[in-house]
């Protein structure tokens, strides 16, 4: 499946939270901490600075989350991005 956001929108593939901490207690719902730290999948046509592949911070809780053929992609607007990561 081809996802293509549209204007100024970034698709980011965040990494799968952990639901165990290293001491080994069991996190459920809402205490499981998602991660603001992910991978540019697919930019829209009216995205200027964000390319595919680079590594991003998104601010709280931006964006809308779908998943599609088993992978969970969050659709976010250029102006949630506040940072890139160059390694």
């Amino acid at each position: 499946m081809n996802l293509s956001p549209l204007g100024k929108r970034v698709a980011i593939v965040y990494p799968v939270a952990k639901e165990v901490t290293d001491g080994g207690i069991i996190l459920t719902g809402s205490a499981v901490e998602e991660s603001k730290v992910g991978v540019v999948y697919a930019v829209g046509g009216q995205v200027e600075e964000i390319e595919i592949g680079d590594e991003v911070v998104t601010s709280g809780y931006a964006g809308d989350k779908i998943e599609l053929d088993g992978i969970q992609y969050c659709i976010v607007k250029e102006e949630d991005v506040i940072a890139t990561i160059k390694k």
